[in-house]
């Protein structure tokens, strides 16, 4: 995430988190980072673009939750779980 866009991001994850797309309101999201509304507009033109790269951001911290899962010890006793099922069945 580019420096002087992720402290609009993290708010506005922070604002999506608490309020739902209606509590993404331009200027209140301003006023909590310190910022202008037409700071804003200069990094993400709309509300929209906005919105993908808060799916950017999520989807981005979703998958490296996902990988710290995958590699704990329950994932791989799941894995030889099944494995041994498979075996037995088959």
């Amino acid at each position: 995430m580019a420096e002087k866009t992720e402290i609009w991001i993290s708010k506005g994850y922070e604002f999506f988190s608490l309020f739902v797309e209606k509590g993404l309101i331009i200027e209140q999201l301003a006023k909590e980072v310190g910022k202008s509304k037409s700071s804003f507009y200069h990094h993400f033109a709309d509300l929209e673009i906005f919105l993908e790269k808060l799916l950017q951001y999520h989807l981005s911290k979703s998958n490296i939750i996902a990988e710290k899962e995958r590699k704990s010890f329950l994932y791989e006793f799941l894995v030889e779980l099944i494995q041994v099922n498979q075996r037995c069945l088959g």
